[in-house]
């Protein structure tokens, strides 16, 4: 027999920043009346099994106040009779990325993938649709990407000491650290080069 349930969650985004204030990481905004389920009382309930919760590291926009950081939710269909799960996307921002302000960076757009987490992903045919369903089978499973929210201000007048705790703590990585603040850490010992961060910095500024 077929199983009959129903699961019904927000998958938390990135809130934008703000004139001096980052941005929220993985929040929902105008959705009241909302848990954020424990996966393992979400795994006792319901044949689904989630193999990933988590902050999205470089999702949020690049400035002076870093955006939100988005998250992933990645469900698997769990191998018992009758699980058929139909699985429903109603998420925004999947083409188009959320948009800095004054000089800010975007966020990272969302998407919705089939079987992210094999070396061979079955994605929905062309651009992956904001507002869809899918069917899975045993052991497929389906993720929603939020997006995140977009910076404001110039990315290289954050203090560098606000990019190396981002950093530590895997909000931005030390690619992004390098190429979207201009603040150069040596991932060996987690410092700060300052004179290598200095040069980048006027170049960066030369640049634009």
């Amino acid at each position: 027999t077929d199983a009959h349930y129903t699961w019904y969650e927000p998958v938390p985004g990135g809130f934008g920043a703000r004139p001096g204030l980052d941005g929220i990481d993985g929040t929902r905004v105008h959705m009241g009346n909302t848990a954020n389920t424990p996966v393992e009382v979400f795994e006792r309930d319901y044949p689904l099994i989630c193999d990933v919760y988590e902050l999205l590291t470089d999702s949020g926009g690049p400035g002076r106040y870093r955006g939100g950081l988005g998250s992933v939710k990645r469900i698997r269909a769990a191998d018992l009779p009758g699980n058929r799960p139909i699985c429903t996307a109603v998420s925004d921002r999947n083409h188009t990325q959320p948009y800095g302000l004054s000089g800010g960076g975007a966020g990272r757009n969302g998407r919705v993938v089939i079987d992210a987490n094999e070396s061979s992903e079955r994605q929905p045919p062309g651009e992956c649709p904001g507002k869809s369903s899918y069917g899975l089978q045993p052991h497929e499973s389906w993720a929603i990407f939020a997006a995140g929210g977009g910076g404001w201000g110039d990315p290289k007048e954050r203090p560098v000491e606000l990019v190396l705790d981002d950093v530590i703590d895997g909000k931005v990585s030390v690619r992004a650290a390098a190429s979207d603040y201009g603040v150069v850490i040596d991932p060996s010992n987690s410092r700060i080069d300052a004179d290598a961060t200095v040069l980048r910095r006027r170049r960066r500024g030369a640049s634009e």
